[in-house]
């Protein structure tokens, strides 16, 4: 469960599954009284959105999730990439929006895509 208050009060749980390698695997989303979300990733960036039972092609290749209203997610690329301290590198993620900026499913944190809810 989390909860906040950057942009307006919120709160929501979530649960995000990786495999031994620590690529996202699945993640489920809800925020109290407003969107849901629940999509599965092959660990080799492919996706699909469980809820409307389609495929999230805007998402191909995409490894990782960042879950908006937490850090903890931040962590699951680092351990799969094994960075050294002060280590950097490129990569798009599937982002998950804060509540009031869901307009969208998913969105990559690349260039600017999403795909309607």
């Amino acid at each position: 469960m989390v909860a906040g208050t950057r942009q307006g009060l919120y709160g929501g749980h979530y649960f995000a599954r990786t495999d031994s390698a620590f690529r996202t695997r699945e993640v489920w989303l809800a925020y109290v009284d407003g969107p849901r979300l629940h999509v599965e990733a092959d660990g080799e960036g492919t996706w699909r959105d469980v809820i409307r039972d389609r495929a999230l092609r805007v998402l191909s290749g995409c490894i990782d999730v960042d879950i908006g209203i937490t850090p903890v997610t931040n962590s699951l690329p680092v351990k799969r990439l094994r960075l050294a301290e002060h280590a950097s590198c490129d990569m798009t993620v599937a982002y998950v929006s804060q509540t009031d900026q869901i307009s969208c499913v998913f969105a990559t944190s690349g260039p600017s895509s999403a795909i309607p809810a």
